[in-house]
């Protein structure tokens, strides 16, 4: 139950049994608000059996009821499974637009949205990762701080999956990393004064 899916077979399994008659059938009716459909199923010694292909649901919350009729026409159809249906990838943004700092471990704080609660995010520089958060969640400002650079400047973008293995990319950003002290040197020649 709640399982994220997005493409391909789905197996679903269920154990049917009746304690006086036999199990005659079983389906599984599959709805998401649109146009219910039926699943057949196959009966390995009391486990009921179908695959689902998951691109025929609509995306969004599917519910999945298991229909059990015996020999004497008695049906049960109290057992429902659900399951989330998302193809569609985070949308994740970036709190800056630009990023000069002195700090050699930067902090890169971003937000993305998406069908599911939580998200992998990973913060790539010059497109090498770099840092990364497996929990973060949906809708939250989020922080990842790089590891330690070096003075120079990094094409910067995060990418966020889903729990659906769907991925979404910020658009890139600059982040200039300038830790080195000006050097200056004096010079012993004043300027002679005449008076």
């Amino acid at each position: 139950n709640g399982t994220n899916l997005s493409s391909g077979l789905q197996a679903i399994n269920v154990s049917v049994k009746s304690v006086e008659d036999t199990v005659d059938t079983v389906l599984f009716e599959v709805d998401n608000g649109t146009t219910p459909f039926n699943l057949t199923t196959t009966n390995a010694s009391g486990n009921w059996n179908a695959n689902l292909n998951v691109s025929t649901v609509v995306e969004g919350v599917a519910t999945i009821t298991v229909f059990a009729n015996d020999s004497v026409n008695r049906i049960n159809n109290s057992n429902t499974i659900k399951i989330n249906v998302d193809r569609t990838p985070p949308t994740v943004r970036l709190a800056n637009s630009t990023h000069g700092t002195t700090d050699t471990t930067p902090s890169i704080t971003f937000n993305y949205t998406d069908f599911t609660i939580s998200a992998n995010c990973t913060l790539y520089l010059n497109g090498d990762h770099n840092a990364s958060n497996a929990a973060v969640v949906n809708n939250t400002d989020t922080i990842l701080t790089a590891s330690t650079l070096n003075d120079a400047l990094y094409v910067t973008t995060v990418n966020c999956t889903d729990g659906s293995s769907n991925k979404g990319n910020s658009s890139a950003i600059t982040i200039t990393v300038d830790a080195t002290v000006p050097n200056v040197t004096a010079s012993d020649a004043l300027p002679s004064s005449t008076s």
